[in-house]
């Protein structure tokens, strides 16, 4: 992934044996679509091979956070049909995490 253009953040083994691994783009976006984009190109781009350990993962998923506190009051993001066809072809689910303001106890 990393040889493709995705930074890795996060690559561990468990105490269970399973490997986990987080990425992101080299690039960050106001919406999250062009960087959903950006990881479908790179997993298209893989070989047979390296496919086929993809589909052989346990978890994948494209995990959307966002920092949160009074301000703004509402915000809406777009992910396009297209994208999310893509993404059920690359069998990748879609997870949205809210972060609390730094000193706050979230909601």
């Amino acid at each position: 992934m990393e040889t493709r253009g995705l930074l890795p953040l996060h690559v561990s083994q468990d105490d269970d044996g399973v490997w986990r691994a987080t990425f992101e783009t080299n690039q960050q976006h106001a919406e999250p679509e062009p960087n959903i984009a950006a990881f479908l190109a790179v997993i298209d781009s893989l070989d047979p091979a390296l496919r086929s350990t993809w589909h052989q993962c346990a978890s994948r998923e494209f995990n959307i956070g966002y920092d949160f506190g009074p301000e703004p009051w509402a915000f809406n993001q777009h992910v396009s049909s297209e994208i999310l066809r893509r993404m059920g072809g690359a069998g990748v689910s879609l997870r949205i995490t809210l972060y609390p303001a730094a000193g706050s106890h979230g909601p």
